[in-house]
């Protein structure tokens, strides 16, 4: 006896019945769920846009949820488990994702391995934010779900639309055995994010000492600079971190560790880390502190306005030993009043910003007087390159601009110091305000 098998076109489903099958999901109503899908109605069908359910993909919404034998009836009934969770409905684009990728973020494990099983695409991104089910697991530390998708071969250096793959965003929200995990898988340590910041960057100023031992033992690389030009280091002194600093100085090689530190000292002192700068400034914190280093400290110190700070470094005799001409005092002047016609004159006259720490100093007024025109002129004239490195200027800059929430002025130096272009670098100056300055309200 010949059998044929006949397939039946989907009935066309009233908003009412859409929103029922969302509502029988939510509740987990396994019965009366496959009752529905047997009408049969399309699997594919968002619930009404009058009602108040969530305009989700039936499937993706389960999934979400964790109700393992509904997505699998959703599946059998021909629902597509790769399609984005916002379709057909625009306005809601930038919250949609595959089932698996809401499965994971929520951390259903079970629910995960059969939407693998199913053939779900394992490194589907969401719409808007581009991340995988491997980022969003790694961000909620749901170590169980990541090693399943490892296994299943995800790619473990994908970047979400910020460039941070799952081992920045783990290593950020201190979730030490996911990145664990995504280490030992081989993620790449010292991929840079759209900012140019490494996941040792963002961990170091956020204070996750063990996640900053795991990296370190990864060979993550601590003198590498963000495109602000922060390093490690100055991220961790920026915010207090003085043991986390001295993990990096200590590791650092040698030619590197000198400007490094001096670029640290410069950081704690902006931000007013008394005690981060006291450590900094002990010979054994990594190295031994250079001359310049120490005249960096009450440079920065003053400008920024911490009394404190400079009155602990007077105290215990750190001071500038360099005497300024009087053409350069003028040139200071005008750095601080944002005078950039006078600048023009005096520097093609011959004033030199470029030795001793009188163009650093200038930089460092400026930066925190918000003259954006005055900074630029002052890194094109190399202010300051006999004390730090180039990026080192860029990132001291920056952090000054921060810390009096000069907000233009920090999004302009990470443009022009970046080494990726695009919308991305504007969007991202508000969080990395914030992570520079906590305080700030205008970020």
């Amino acid at each position: 006896m010949d059998v044929h098998l006949i397939s039946l076109p989907f009935i066309s489903a009233s908003g009412e019945q859409r929103d029922e099958l969302i509502e029988l999901i939510f509740e987990d109503a396994v019965a009366q769920v496959e009752e529905i899908l047997q009408r049969p109605q399309d699997p594919d069908l968002t619930a009404s846009e009058e009602g108040e359910n969530p305009l989700m993909l039936p499937i993706v919404f389960a999934a979400s949820l964790g109700h393992t034998e509904i997505v699998r009836l959703l599946a059998e009934a021909g629902a597509d488990i790769n399609e984005l969770g916002g379709h057909g409905h625009p306005d809601h684009y930038q919250e949609s994702a595959t089932a698996l990728i809401k499965a994971c973020e929520h951390g259903h494990l079970e629910t995960s391995r059969v939407l693998l099983e199913l053939g779900a695409c394992v490194d589907e991104y969401e719409g808007a934010e581009c991340a995988t089910a491997l980022i969003r697991a790694a961000e909620q530390g749901h170590v169980d779900i990541v090693r399943l998708l490892i296994a299943a071969e995800a790619q473990v250096n994908q970047k979400q639309r910020r460039g941070r793959t799952a081992l920045v965003c783990a290593c950020f929200r201190n979730h030490l055995e996911t990145a664990r995990v995504l280490v030992e898988a081989k993620a790449d340590v010292n991929v840079p994010d759209n900012l140019g910041m490494t996941a040792l960057s963002w961990t170091s100023g956020a204070g996750h000492v063990e996640v900053v031992q795991l990296l370190l033992q990864a060979r993550a690389a601590p003198e590498l600079e963000s495109d602000a030009g922060l390093t490690a280091a100055m991220c961790a002194s920026m915010r207090g971190r003085s043991d986390i600093a001295g993990l990096l100085l200590e590791v650092c090689d040698a030619p590197d560790c000198a400007p490094m530190k001096t670029a640290a000292i410069a950081a704690a002192s902006i931000m007013g880390q008394t005690q981060t700068l006291q450590f900094l400034l002990d010979a054994r914190a990594g190295t031994d502190v250079p001359d310049d280093g120490r005249c960096v400290a009450v440079i920065c110190a003053a400008a920024t306005g911490h009394v404190e700070t400079v009155r602990m470094l007077l105290k215990v005799g750190v001071g500038v030993t360099r005497q300024y001409t009087e053409d350069t005092l003028a040139l200071l002047s005008a750095a601080d009043r944002g005078n950039v016609a006078l600048a023009r004159v005096l520097l093609e006259n011959g004033v030199s910003m470029h030795a001793g720490h009188a163009g650093l100093q200038g930089l460092v007024s400026a930066a925190i007087n918000g003259h954006e025109e005055m900074v630029a002129l002052l890194l094109q004239a190399q202010a300051g390159t006999d004390v730090v490195t180039d990026g080192g200027r860029a990132a001291i800059a920056c952090i000054c601009a921060a810390s009096q929430d000069h907000r233009e002025l920090g999004a302009w130096l990470i443009e022009t110091h970046s080494s990726v272009r695009g919308e991305m670098v504007g969007n991202e100056w508000p969080k990395l305000c914030r992570f520079l300055n906590p305080a700030s309200l205008v970020c």
